[in-house]
């Protein structure tokens, strides 16, 4: 998992530089909001990589490792066959969602049985 971990950093972090060195107009690649996006997604790796002993004072950049599975999203596009499960995903999202109804229902159903039986043994 850590070695999937620094190949995609490394991926993104390459093609954060590579558009930038091949942007005309620099100043407005910087201050573009998916730049930042994408800096901010590989940031939490290299705090991390440069101040191993400090990582719980930086223990809110993880939460910007959900910038990092959107960008992620964007290798999807590259891919025909993950383009192919996109689209399948797009298309049953109804019965996708009707399915978690069920799961969850489900669970609840469990849990309630199970409280009732803890509470009828005290």
């Amino acid at each position: 998992l850590e070695y999937c971990e620094l190949v995609t950093v490394l991926y993104f972090t390459i093609d954060l530089i590579l558009r930038g060195m091949a942007c005309p107009d620099f100043c407005s690649y910087i201050t573009s909001t998916l730049t930042w996006v994408d800096t901010f997604a590989v940031c939490p790796f290299y705090v991390e990589l440069f101040f191993p002993e400090n990582s719980e004072q930086f223990a809110g950049l993880r939460v910007l490792r959900v910038a990092r599975v959107m960008r992620v999203l964007k290798l999807v596009r590259r891919s025909k066959k993950l383009m192919t499960i996109a689209t399948v995903m797009r298309n049953c999202v109804s019965e996708l969602f009707l399915l978690i109804v069920i799961l969850d229902d489900g669970c609840y159903r469990v849990c309630h049985v199970n409280v009732h039986l803890r509470g009828a043994d005290q």
